[in-house]
């Protein structure tokens, strides 16, 4: 059997105390937070010209500590215009964001686009 190296034996106490300190913090959060539902934020970009009609980037945040599942969420030009957007997204994690777009016909004027989450579930 081998004898091990000085180097080898610190690096192993060195990764065994990394390991153990980031499983302590991850049962730290699961035993401490409390439990919120998804808090669900949408900004809307500035439109851009697309080869055949507009498009808008869309920004959803979850700051809640919950998973959002199916969420939909209606985009539309404005409180007269029946063209509208329902922008489906999976799941977004908790603490975290997720992008896409949306495309319009028309050109709409980035003051008057109205967004809104109209449902999503949670687990």
């Amino acid at each position: 059997m081998e004898k091990r190296s000085k180097l080898e034996i610190v690096v192993t106490i060195i990764s065994i105390i990394m390991v153990s300190v980031v499983a302590g913090v991850l049962i730290y959060q699961i035993i401490t937070r409390e439990s919120s539902p998804p808090d669900l934020i949408v900004t809307l970009g500035i439109p851009e010209v697309a080869s055949q009609n507009y498009r808008v980037p869309v920004v959803v945040q979850n700051q809640g500590n919950t998973t959002a599942k199916m969420v939909k969420v209606k985009i539309s030009k404005d409180d007269d215009s029946e063209e509208s957007v329902l922008l489906e997204f999976d799941y977004i994690p908790a603490d975290s964001e997720v992008s896409g777009w949306v495309s319009f016909d028309e050109k709409p004027n980035q003051n008057e686009l109205k967004a809104m989450v109209i449902g999503y579930g949670s687990s």
